[in-house]
């Protein structure tokens, strides 16, 4: 019997775990249609050279969507309240330019938190214009003082008084001198102090992907903005590119997770590779790609022959280097 009880104890752990990794998984695939879906070769970039998840145009909005109606999920929010009474849901319009973790980033939470509060399963979900529920626990706590009433708490931080009250599980409207309550999305005014100014002699340590170059050559166009050899006109161009004869070795720049390898607009061949913290990396107009979707490959190996497939005037790797979505200058990691 007790054999019996440990082969299903283990049995329960393997099936816990393996929905674990299958949601991970979930998570995972569902990052990469987004970056997928929103690299492009060139654009019209609003660019900030610092880490940041920036603005990129996505120029695939102009396309006619199917309409997705996104439903909140509600017992994950229930979840997260039993663990942490702050948290609490802001609604958020999509602006244009937005993206996912750029949204993340400005609540200061995990994306994968707003994945699994609105059941997006969708890229086309994530479109201008439509709301979705932004998971937060943004907020301060107030000392109630005498005279207070939690109409006029609620009024004065700018809230419903209903979610001043599911925020901090109150039925009544009695208050008690020097009760503690939670205002959600409130910034006591004595402590906002926002300098631009930033001090000098501040190092700032960043978690940096370690790049290597994916190929020995001359750089014959240089990331930003530069006149397109096609059309004339100014335009962004997302990386570099690197003067290589037909048939040279292109080398993985990190190690990480192809998450395309074949044909994409512009770049003709390409390699996009998936590194560690959110960081990839694009290898474009390859007469032939070496690796598979979803292979796993180390820092130098082969992944492609260089070659002039695509959008091109002459034989060159163009090599991009991004954080998610956002293109980030190679030149800054490459060693």
């Amino acid at each position: 019997m007790k054999k019996l009880i440990y082969i299903l104890l283990i049995f329960l752990f393997l099936e816990s775990a393996n929905l674990f990794a299958l949601q991970k998984n979930d998570y995972f695939n569902f990052e990469n249609e987004i970056i997928l879906k929103d690299i492009e070769l060139e654009g019209r970039i609003i660019y900030d050279d610092d880490f940041d998840d920036t603005i990129i145009d996505y120029n695939s909005l102009k396309k006619i969507r199917i309409k997705t109606k996104i439903i909140r999920n509600k017992n994950y929010i229930s979840e997260l309240k039993k663990k942490d009474k702050r948290w609490h849901l802001k609604k958020y319009k999509i602006k244009k330019n937005d993206n996912l973790w750029k949204i993340a980033k400005k609540f200061g939470i995990n994306h994968r938190l707003i994945i699994k509060t609105n059941n997006l399963t969708n890229v086309d979900m994530l479109k201008t214009g439509e709301s979705i529920y932004i998971p937060s626990k943004r907020g301060y706590f107030y000392i109630v003082k005498k005279g207070d009433t939690l109409s006029e708490i609620a009024y004065k931080n700018k809230l419903k008084l209903s979610l001043l009250k599911r925020s901090n599980c109150i039925n009544s409207k009695i208050l008690r001198i020097g009760q503690r309550l939670f205002i959600p999305n409130g910034i006591k005014k004595e402590k906002v102090r926002i300098s631009k100014k930033r001090k000098k002699n501040t190092k700032i340590v960043r978690n940096i992907t370690k790049f290597i170059w994916p190929i020995k050559g001359r750089i014959t166009s240089a990331f930003g903005k530069r006149q397109d050899p096609f059309s004339g006109k100014k335009r962004f161009h997302c990386g570099v590119d690197i003067s290589a004869n037909v048939g040279t070795a292109v080398k993985a720049a990190a190690s990480g997770k192809v998450i395309y390898s074949g044909w994409k607009g512009g770049y003709g061949n390409v390699v996009i590779l998936r590194h560690k913290n959110g960081y990839i990396s694009v290898y474009g107009h390859n007469h032939k790609n070496k690796v598979k979707t979803g292979q796993f490959v180390k820092q130098g190996q082969l992944i492609a022959r260089s070659g002039m497939t695509g959008r091109v005037t002459g034989a060159h790797l163009h090599f991009e280097i991004r954080k998610y979505v956002t293109p980030l200058n190679p030149m800054r990691f490459l060693k």
